[in-house]
């Protein structure tokens, strides 16, 4: 895969767009099968996956993906950094959000999520197991091959979390404890011996294919556009 093709990925009926339009279809079909069940109070909640919740969302995957992977040793320069600001905007364009919430600049992404942060509740114990489900799925994802191996990438998933995402936070998510001080040394100590040894091009080109691996991506047929049918995601059919 050549940088040309990925730079080009958001291009209107390549991959990248597709896959965007797709995330909104589901969007759209999450929200009718709420509004057609017992389990969403829209008087009370508002609407599920709103403009306002995909404007919090992409100042999270934009602003903040830069602020933990500085954290964690990963290195962009300043075009980099504009690049992935550009990209997730334009991704908020698609999904329709509304200007006025839609961020132009870091800055602004900065001040959604801070304002974001003041609208959320703290979490109850359903937030508690969705974070933990989430850091425990880690191994099924990267398809690792040893329960050892699952589980020392587990607890390496919970040391960083915790550091990234503070204390309190990973208290109220009953994260279990792990030196997190440690895991953050020795897993930015390898993010640099690898910069080092291998050419930057190259992991980031690894990296791109393993997050295409993961995604709703079919070698066979590209881009799949099968939606959820069941407001819980046990009793949908195959999607």
């Amino acid at each position: 895969m050549t940088a040309e093709i990925q730079a080009s990925g958001m291009v209107r009926q390549n991959d990248g767009w597709k896959m965007t339009m797709r995330i909104r279809f589901v969007h759209g079909k999450v929200r009718y099968l709420l509004d057609h069940s017992d389990e969403w109070d829209t008087q009370a909640w508002g609407t599920p996956l709103s403009a306002a919740h995909l404007g919090f969302a992409i100042a999270v995957f934009s602003d903040r993906l830069l602020h933990f992977c500085k954290m964690l040793g990963v290195r962009f320069n300043k075009e980099e950094q504009e690049s992935v600001m550009a990209v997730f905007r334009y991704v908020g364009y698609l999904f329709g959000i509304p200007d006025d919430i839609l961020y132009e600049t870091r800055q602004d992404a900065k001040r959604i999520f801070k304002m974001g942060l003041l609208c959320e509740p703290p979490p109850d114990d359903d937030s508690a197991a969705v974070a933990n489900e989430l850091v425990r799925a880690v191994p099924r994802v990267t398809d690792v091959q040893t329960a050892k191996e699952a589980h020392d990438q587990m607890k390496l998933g919970y040391a960083l979390t915790r550091i990234l995402l503070g204390a309190k936070t990973a208290k109220d998510l009953q994260f279990p404890r792990y030196n997190g001080l440690l895991a953050l040394f020795l897993f930015r100590g390898r993010i640099v011996l690898e910069n080092m040894l291998k050419d930057a091009q190259f992991i980031k080109r690894k990296n791109f294919t393993e997050l295409l691996g993961i995604s709703s991506y079919d070698e066979l047929i590209g881009i799949s556009y099968k939606l959820p049918t069941h407001v819980k995601d046990a009793m949908s059919q195959d999607w």
